[in-house]
């Protein structure tokens, strides 16, 4: 019988960057770079994504998904979507998704409240889940 493995931080970091290092030489630390992986993963994803506009106003972009326009925010983590005041953004209701490298709420939906008083549920897209999916189904080659 095998002994089962400790996985230490900086062990899970290392399998973290081993991960990502078809596009990456680390997993990513900042917006830009999570913006940047999606681009690079468009190709491999389940949706079809097709970027329309990219704006530096909220959200960050509008593009379509599956023949189906949508408002998409780029965040290293989830929850920096709250921590940047999105929630209270006059423009809430055009987002729809949250690209994102890591998901850190329980839940892979939000529903949130704009300031008119309607709710809008928000997806999170967390890259650092898709890219392991795509890479275990071989959808994707690592080194």
């Amino acid at each position: 019988i095998k002994e089962p493995q400790i996985c230490t931080a900086t062990e899970a970091k290392l399998e973290e960057t081993h991960m990502v290092e078809e596009f990456f030489l680390y997993t990513p630390s900042y917006e830009n770079e999570v913006i940047l992986l999606f681009g690079l993963l468009m190709p491999h994803l389940d949706d079809k994504f097709v970027i329309e506009e990219y704006s530096d106003s909220f959200p960050d972009c509008l593009a379509q998904r599956d023949g189906k326009e949508i408002g998409i925010e780029f965040q290293l983590y989830s929850n920096d979507f709250i921590r940047d005041g999105h929630p209270e953004d006059p423009n809430l209701s055009k987002c729809k998704l949250i690209v994102c490298w890591e998901n850190n709420w329980k839940e892979n939906k939000r529903v949130f409240t704009d300031v008119n008083g309607d709710s809008n549920e928000i997806e999170v897209y967390p890259l650092k889940e898709v890219l392991a999916r795509a890479l275990s189904t071989s959808a994707i080659t690592s080194k």
